[in-house]
């Protein structure tokens, strides 16, 4: 291969790993270059959803006092 190109995926870090990246530093440049999880959801083979939870900030948002 004669150079680097995107593939196309990504790397699921959980809580516990980006609060020790945080506490090394690393948080900021973590944020900028990541994509924050807002769903986890399983679907069967032919696509058709089959659960789904929110996560992350999204999680947080519809927990909050008041929402509906």
């Amino acid at each position: 291969m004669a150079a680097l190109r995107p593939l196309g995926v990504g790397i699921n870090l959980l809580p516990h790993a980006v609060r020790e990246l945080t506490e090394l530093g690393l948080g900021g440049q973590l944020a900028a270059i990541g994509v924050a999880t807002s769903e986890l959801r399983y679907t069967n083979r032919f696509g058709q959803l089959i659960w789904r939870e929110p996560r992350g900030r999204r999680r947080i948002r519809l927990a909050a006092p008041g929402r509906p």
